[in-house]
């Protein structure tokens, strides 16, 4: 078999897969496999102390990559399986209809930010600064919105960033995936300054993905103005 008729095969067995398509439900600029997808499925697998075998399942069942946060957040919010949340999204109910089902309402949505932004971002955070915080929990949110608010959160807390720094970083036209793998390699590069003993944005942009992946091999020491690594070998104190 000829390599175009390798690569012809192999983007139909990718197009095929359930759910692949669906990415563009949410955030245009859709990427089929590659390292997004995989950062992706490692990233949701880290944070949300789930197999990454769960990860690819619930996507394979017409979930979109970009709403996969909001199955395991609101999994996490109602102390309930993934599976539970799948199940009732299938069912054709809203995500705010899926929290409302197990208790919960738009204020765990909320993120708190500085900055005022553009949709698509403005429009749902827009809902919570109009509103006294008492109205909250009457807020009915968008699938839209609260998929762009929950991968913020997600963003946020795994990598360390605070939210407004996360939506400084998303370009229009970008997939949750880009976003993803933007603010991934923003982090990187963060690391890499502070493993140099560079100045870096201080201890407080550390993540708990940071914070684990130092733990044991560095101490971080505040200096004036920037932060210093000094490594201590196995995480023995002197």
């Amino acid at each position: 078999m000829g390599k175009a008729a390798v690569l012809g095969a192999s983007l139909f067995l990718l197009t095929g897969l359930p759910g692949a398509l669906a990415d563009v439900d949410v955030g245009a600029g859709v990427v089929l496999g590659g390292d997004g997808v995989q950062e992706f499925h490692l990233a949701l697998s880290q944070h949300y102390s789930v197999p990454r075998e769960t990860v690819v399942v619930i996507h394979e069942r017409n979930i979109p990559h970009g709403h996969l946060p909001v199955v395991f957040f609101l999994a996490q919010r109602a102390k309930v399986s993934p599976e539970a949340i799948v199940s009732l999204r299938l069912s054709g109910k809203s995500w705010i209809g899926v929290a409302m089902h197990f208790g919960l309402n738009a204020t765990i949505f909320h993120v708190p930010v500085a900055g005022d932004y553009g949709p698509p971002y403005g429009r749902a955070l827009g809902h919570f600064k109009n509103r006294k915080r008492s109205a909250w929990a009457s807020i009915q949110l968008t699938d839209s919105d609260v998929v762009h608010l929950v991968n913020v959160k997600f963003c946020s807390k795994h990598y360390g960033y605070a939210p407004d720094e996360v939506i400084k970083l998303w370009r229009k036209g970008d997939s949750f995936l880009t976003l993803n793998s933007r603010v991934k390699a923003r982090w990187a590069k963060g690391k890499a300054k502070y493993s140099l003993g560079k100045p870096g944005p201080g201890p407080k942009h550390f993540g708990r993905a940071q914070k684990k992946q130092l733990r044991g091999t560095a101490a971080v020491k505040r200096g004036a103005g920037k932060v210093k690594i000094e490594a201590r070998g196995k995480g023995r104190k002197k």
